[in-house]
């Protein structure tokens, strides 16, 4: 089940409550959360600790194993808008693959993500200098951020009356939709959205071939984000956000990935308010404190199991949530993972023959990945079946696996 979590849900675990989050969730790890994470290396620390300590200590809870960053979504709003769909199946989006040759087929072989092989060496407190200019630069032009500016523009085209966050979320849909006045909105759009100018002749020239559509007809995720956009400058200006909390914007952008996850969870109360705007039937806003304790309770009942079955480790006796017991998780997995009781009724017993197998079928394609081999010319990417993944995980937080 792939979670979103804001830094303020990250930070506030304990390492025990840290290990069972990504024991049971899959974390899609997105670029503002990672942003604001450096971020702290500019942030006044605590009494008695360093900035450093501070950033380590939270990369340090970041699930590890199956975890994933999200390609940032201005990389995606752009290739939808020049013709290449993104798909908004609540999983992470992730670049492509490199295809490598194994016997008779192609496999896609995701070596370290960038960000993953970052928060490695964030957990050590080790820190690249552009790493430390980037976080300095982006606190600076937080606090220069002037929200207020939107309200009074806003002011000055006449008042906006909406009651509420749903109605300005309704606003804001009907913007999109742009009915009779398509052109002009999609042009806004190409702003809002801050497309390179070179890129804009060709989106302009694809929308006119395919008959000018409705943005949510041409590039729907492009359509998502312009109006999480257009919600925002409307909630500022009619004052449903505040404009003086400048962090309010960063808290805003986690919206653009919800299509990439089944839960987001957060203490923070303006993404409690909004987020479920934005999300689907098949998705979950949970707050931060919630998530907390129900990880505090997984953690309790684990650990009040025999010792031999502990010794057996979580990848046996904590494959799936608890069955029994009122548990937030086991919950989601009942509204997100129908037939996961049936599987944890009746699991797979791993003996050495079935670890054979396992070891006989990916060998080649391991072979292989060590080898270079590429895939031969003309390989489709999307008609690769098999990928390997590699994760790099901390010793002292695989010692229960």
């Amino acid at each position: 089940m792939i979670i979103i979590c804001d830094k303020s849900a990250i930070q506030s675990l304990n390492r025990d409550q840290a290990f069972w989050l990504g024991h049971h969730y899959r974390a899609n790890i997105v670029p503002i959360f990672l942003t604001e994470v450096l971020a702290d290396l500019h942030k006044p620390p605590p009494e008695g600790r360093t900035a450093e300590d501070v950033v380590a200590k939270i990369s340090a809870k970041v699930p590890q194993l199956g975890a994933l960053p999200n390609v940032h979504h201005e990389t995606l709003v752009l290739g939808d808008l020049l013709g290449h769909p993104v798909e908004m199946g609540r999983v992470p989006v992730i670049p492509q693959g490199r295809s490598v040759q194994a016997g008779d087929r192609v496999v896609n072989h995701y070596g370290e993500m960038p960000e993953s092989a970052a928060m490695r060496r964030w957990r050590k407190g080790d820190f690249f200098g552009v790493e430390r200019d980037y976080a300095k630069a982006w606190r600076e032009a937080l606090e220069k951020l002037n929200l207020t500016s939107i309200r009074t523009a806003s002011h000055a085209r006449g008042t906006l009356k909406l009651p509420d966050l749903a109605a300005v979320k309704a606003a804001a849909d009907g913007i999109a939709l742009a009915n009779g006045r398509r052109y002009a909105v999609f042009k806004g759009a190409l702003d809002v959205l801050n497309i390179p100018e070179s890129y804009r002749p060709a989106i302009l020239r694809r929308w006119k071939e395919q008959g000018g559509p409705a943005l949510r007809d041409f590039a729907p995720y492009a359509d998502y984000v312009f109006r999480c956009e257009v919600f925002f400058h409307l909630a500022i200006a009619t004052a449903k956000i505040d404009a003086v909390r400048t962090s309010n914007r960063n808290d805003m952008a986690y919206l653009f990935y919800l299509p990439f996850c089944k839960v987001f969870t957060s203490f923070d109360r303006l993404h409690a308010a909004i987020a479920p705007l934005f999300m689907g039937e098949d998705q979950a806003f949970v707050s931060g404190q919630e998530l907390k304790d129900d990880l505090a309770k997984l953690d309790a009942h684990y650990r009040a199991l025999p010792e031999e079955v502990r010794a057996t480790g979580a990848m046996q006796y904590a494959a799936y949530p608890p069955l029994e017991g009122d548990f937030l998780t086991s919950r989601l997995y009942d509204q997100f993972e129908p037939g996961w009781r049936e599987h944890a009724r009746n699991p797979i017993k791993i003996t050495p023959e079935i670890n054979k197998k396992v070891m006989d079928h990916l060998r080649p394609m391991i072979d292989a990945i060590e080898r270079g081999e590429g895939a031969p010319q003309g390989t489709v990417p999307t008609e690769v079946r098999d990928a390997v993944f590699n994760f790099t995980v901390n010793p002292s937080r695989g010692k229960k696996l």
